[in-house]
């Protein structure tokens, strides 16, 4: 059995991130029937932007601390353990302004978290969390496919940060999915989609080779 961790990151009650997000757990269930989803939407968290004080107390947690400071504690706790418990973390990531949604900075705020989430050591920074598939859905209201493989478009500055900021906390396997043009027209959303559904297809079809369930 399979558990599925999907965080939806768009401020909108409907979005077409989290609608790719659904398609590509549908297109998993069909290759592990017993896989379970726990859905967490930002949109319906109370994300405080965090104040000296509150980063102060999640970063060392020594002396007294504020009301709010212990709320801050107690969430970063419940979402590092949301991340922790998975073992497949599915993100449904709108690109906005060329990177990602105010909800998710502040998500990554919460979760990037020494002593959690990250240490140091005699080397360096090392992640703490376990390694396991995350697979990001990127819907773009422009075109931002990379001009050659294994390159960045020039004004997509979510795939390098989010590549970079999971793998310090030790999650390196991602694989993005970028829905593109859908601001664009019917005809550029179309092939957006389609593209991104046949990427949905081929990622489905690797993971299930490596997260089979057990015979």
């Amino acid at each position: 059995m399979t558990n599925i961790y999907v965080l939806e990151t768009s401020p909108r009650d409907t979005s077409l991130s989290a609608e790719l997000a659904q398609t590509f757990i549908a297109a998993f269930q069909e290759t592990d029937k017993s896989a379970t989803v726990t859905t967490r939407r930002l949109r319906d968290t109370a994300l405080l932007s965090l104040e000296e004080g509150d980063i102060s107390a999640l970063r060392t947690q020594d002396g007294a601390t504020t009301a709010q400071q212990e709320q801050a504690i107690a969430l970063s706790d419940e979402l590092i353990t949301e991340l922790e418990a998975a073992d497949m973390v599915v993100i449904a990531a709108p690109f906005h302004n060329f990177t990602m949604t105010a909800l998710m900075r502040q998500w990554l705020d919460y979760v990037v978290r020494p002593g959690k989430s990250f240490g140091y050591s005699a080397d360096g920074p090392k992640g703490l969390l376990q390694d396991k598939p995350v697979i990001i859905l990127s819907t773009r209201g422009g075109n931002y496919r990379p001009s050659a493989q294994d390159s960045l478009h020039p004004a997509d500055f979510q795939t390098g940060y989010l590549r970079h900021i999971f793998g310090f906390m030790g999650l390196r396997s991602l694989s993005f999915i970028a829905a593109n043009g859908m601001d664009m027209g019917p005809e550029a959303r179309e092939a957006g989609l389609t593209e991104a559904k046949a990427e949905i297809d081929a990622v489905v079809s690797t993971l299930s080779h490596h997260l089979a369930p057990a015979a």
